[in-house]
Order: structure tokens, then C-alpha cells, then sequence
């Protein structure tokens, strides 16, 4: 079994020591699955979800393969080095849960793992309504979640989950079409080629599903196609700015709480981490994303120095150094941020359900706990290979 046991910690306050939350005797929640099948299975897509299928699969012994259409693994999880003196996460960065989520997800109580965290818990908050900015502090009483101190959920995959599936990643892959009409199932690629396998895990992005992408033989049931298609993805992207000087609170609502402002978000990028830099970062999905993720990088950033110049007296181009965009409409494996609003709760059933046991879903919108969050992506995985094992076949 290929498994990194190893300890991973720094010194200082927000370390924690992430112990599996099982009994004495139990190493997980995902170990001593029933097994009945034994042959070849294909993964579509190295993100969250689709890197905890292969790190279960390896568990016990299956034979796959994992098949990435773009040029990294990690989906909607990726991190920036060099840009300042800690990294940074492109894509998601809380944990929006508590930290033993976190060894839930590794689920092994061999390892100790030791990961710091930071309680984010912003403790200065104004709105921009427009006109000018208001005061919002009372959100320090409300509102915390944690954030990693000095490594990255990317960092995370990759030391606890990636090893498993190292030598079974294809990068550069893209699936364009799945035949299941035949005794096992056929994977064409966009090169023109085949892949083999008894039994696939979709763990591609909904929008890809919803753009058709990817065409299946025979057509998937209705009731599948409905689940797909009554989500709503949403625009989104982030923006990192490094400033010569702090002049924002810890974090800022750039647009009225009725308006979007909620996902319309501008923080303080490095909050309670061990650096010396300044960083303003934007995070903005839904309505308020619109008016960024058409544009090119230079003109997204130049729109959103409008809106902090107009907040903060023009302090935000007089202090900017640099600036990096991280566009997720722009990916074209991706294409858009996550599942949102009331759509994201409803036929989560029948999205996740298996096609004829030769297909299987997972994703961070085929869960009903955590929803679009990392972990809640890495236990969809999970659940797909689990049911997958225990069908006969």
C-alpha cells in the first residue's frame, strides 16, 4: 500500500494535531468495505473527488486509472508559490468545518498528521454601499471558520491523498465520450483513442456535464440529465493583489449585502500568517461576478481598482506592486465556480445515484454533507467507490 505516514507540522500558535475521529481499533470510516468486484475501473477528473476515489480504489487493491483533461490535477484546488513569501490558494481555501474534518478526510488512524491551521475569524469588517463605507464589526461575534497557516488545501491533496495515485494520473486527457452499451465500458478521448474499464467515477465538473462535454451511448436517463441540468454553476474568480502598504480592514464587502455583497468580497489575504507582505485578495462568485469574468486579466484588475479606489480614496493604485488572476470561467475543464444557491440542496439523490452499475458520481455537488467544500467532495469520491466495491460485477 503506497502511503505517505509521515509528520507534517511548524512551530507556533494555530498548530493543530488532526487524530482521526473513530474508536481505538478502527483506522476509518471508509476500511472494512464489503468487496465484490474486482475488475478495472476508470476515474474522469483529478480533482478532490476524484483523487479520494483513487486514493479508496488503491486501498483495496483495484485496479484504475485516473483520467485528467487539463495539464494539473486538483480541479478547483490549486495554489500559487513566489507570488509572495507563503502560498496562496487559487481556488479553495477555508475549511468550513472543524479541523478533524481534516483527518476524517485522510481517514487513517495510522498517520499523525499534524497540520497548522489558522482560526479565521475577521475581526475589522466594512461594506462599501456605493457612497461610502460602513461599519460591519459586529460580524467578529458571528462569523469563523479556518484557513491553513502556511500550506494550502493543494498542499494538502498532495502530501495526504496524490501518493496513491501518482503512477495511475493522466494528465492532458480529456474523456469526449463513454459507451456503456457493450459488455464493459468504452472511454474515447480526444486524441482519438480508447480506454477500457468495467466500471467509471465521473468526478468531472457539473458544468462540463451541463455543456455536454462529454457524450454518452446510450444517452443517460432523464431523470439523470434533470439532476444535471437544474443546477446552478455560477460565475466566479479571485484576484491577489500585493500592496506596498495595508490600508483595508481585514476584510470588505465591496458591493450591499442586497446586491450580492456577501460574495463580493475583499480580505486581507494573509490573515494571522507568518509573513511580512500585504495582501488584498478578491473573492467573487455569482450576480457581482458578471462583471469581471468576461473581461482579459489586465481589465479585471483595473475594474476591481475602481472599486477599492473608490472605497479607499485611491490608496489601492497608489499601493498596488502586483497582481494575479485566477479566472475560473476561463478554464475550460472548468468553466465557471461551484453549484450555488437553492438549486445546490435539491435532486442530490438522483445526481449521485449510479447508471445501470457501470457509472458513478462524485463531485462537491453530489453530497448532502458539505456541500461544494473540499472534504464534502473528497467523502462524495468516497461513497461512489464504496457503492461501486459492494456491486456485484
Amino acid at each position: 500500500m503506497r502511503r505517505r505516514n509521515f509528520m507534517k507540522g511548524v512551530a507556533g500558535a494555530g498548530l493543530v494535531s488532526l487524530l482521526p475521529t473513530v474508536g481505538c481499533n478502527a483506522r476509518g470510516a471508509w476500511w472494512d468495505l464489503p468487496v465484490n468486484f474486482d475488475g478495472r475501473v476508470v476515474v474522469v477528473g483529478a480533482g478532490a473527488a476524484g483523487l479520494a476515489a483513487g486514493y479508496l480504489l488503491d486501498r483495496y487493491g483495484i485496479d484504475y486509472t485516473i483520467l485528467e483533461a487539463s495539464s494539473r490535477w486538483g480541479g478547483r484546488v490549486q495554489r500559487l508559490e513566489g507570488f509572495i513569501d507563503v502560498p496562496i490558494d487559487l481556488g479553495a481555501e477555508w475549511l468550513h468545518d472543524q479541523p478533524a474534518a481534516l483527518a476524517d478526510a485522510i481517514d487513517d488512524s495510522r498517520v499523525d498528521a499534524r497540520i497548522d491551521l489558522v482560526r479565521y475569524a475577521p475581526q475589522t469588517t466594512e461594506i462599501w454601499n456605493g457612497s461610502r463605507l460602513q461599519s460591519a464589526q459586529g460580524m467578529r461575534h458571528v462569523y469563523g471558520e479556518y484557513k491553513f497557516k502556511s500550506t494550502t488545501w493543494h498542499q494538502f491533496l498532495e502530501d495526504w491523498i496524490l501518493p496513491a495515485s501518482l503512477d495511475r494520473l493522466q494528465l492532458d486527457t480529456p474523456v469526449v465520450a463513454i459507451d456503456s452499451s457493450g459488455s464493459g465500458v468504452t472511454l474515447h478521448l480526444a486524441d482519438g483513442s480508447t480506454e477500457e474499464a468495467d466500471r467509471v467515477v465521473l468526478a468531472v465538473p457539473l458544468k462540463i456535464l451541463q455543456e455536454g462535454l462529454i457524450e454518452f451511448t446510450p444517452e443517460l436517463p432523464e431523470s439523470k440529465r434533470n439532476a444535471i441540468d437544474d443546477k446552478t454553476v455560477v460565475d466566479g474568480l479571485k484576484v491577489f493583489l500585493e500592496m506596498d502598504s495595508r490600508f483595508y480592514p481585514d476584510l470588505t464587502f465591496l458591493s450591499p449585502l442586497a446586491q450580492g455583497g456577501a460574495d463580493h468580497l475583499a480580505m486581507d489575504g494573509v490573515f494571522r500568517k507568518d509573513v511580512s507582505q500585504n495582501l488584498l485578495s478578491l473573492f467573487c462568485v455569482g450576480q457581482q461576478a458578471a462583471q469581471y469574468v468576461d473581461l482579459d486579466d489586465d481589465d479585471i484588475v483595473e475594474r476591481l481598482l475602481q472599486h477599492l479606489d473608490a472605497a479607499y480614496d485611491g490608496a489601492a493604485s497608489r499601493n498596488l506592486l502586483q497582481a494575479r488572476v485566477q479566472n475560473w470561467n476561463q478554464e475550460p475543464w472548468i468553466q465557471g465556480a461551484y453549484v450555488y444557491g437553492s438549486s445546490a440542496l435539491t435532486n442530490i439523490d438522483e445526481l449521485a445515484a449510479s447508471v445501470d452499475d457501470r457509472l458513478y458520481w462524485a463531485g462537491g455537488a453530489v453530497t448532502q454533507d458539505n456541500i461544494v467544500a473540499v472534504h464534502g467532495a473528497m467523502n462524495s469520491g468516497y461513497a461512489a467507490v464504496a457503492e461501486l466495491l459492494n456491486t456485484p460485477g
